[in-house]
């Protein structure tokens, strides 16, 4: 049941952000991509893919603990 709660406020947080956020989240956590694939895929550089990632864990960690959820044990139960 937890584990659906998370599920769930993930996808709530996840669709709150940009869709370049929400990109870059899908695929270096849940593809497995690394930097450079998820900069190529992007069609951007490494520099600026690290950038967006980092706003975007800022983003979805601050949204999730709104909901009483933790970013990064989430993240540890994707892999």
């Amino acid at each position: 049941m937890l584990r659906d709660q998370a599920a769930s406020a993930l996808r709530t947080a996840l669709s709150s952000l940009t869709d370049e956020q929400q990109q870059v989240i899908i695929l270096r956590f849940i593809e497995g991509q690394n930097l450079e694939e998820t900069a190529a895929i992007m069609g951007k550089n490494a520099n600026a893919i690290k950038a967006l990632q980092h706003r975007a864990l800022r983003a979805l960690a601050s949204r999730l603990e709104r909901s009483g959820f933790d970013l990064e044990n989430i993240l540890s139960g994707l892999s």
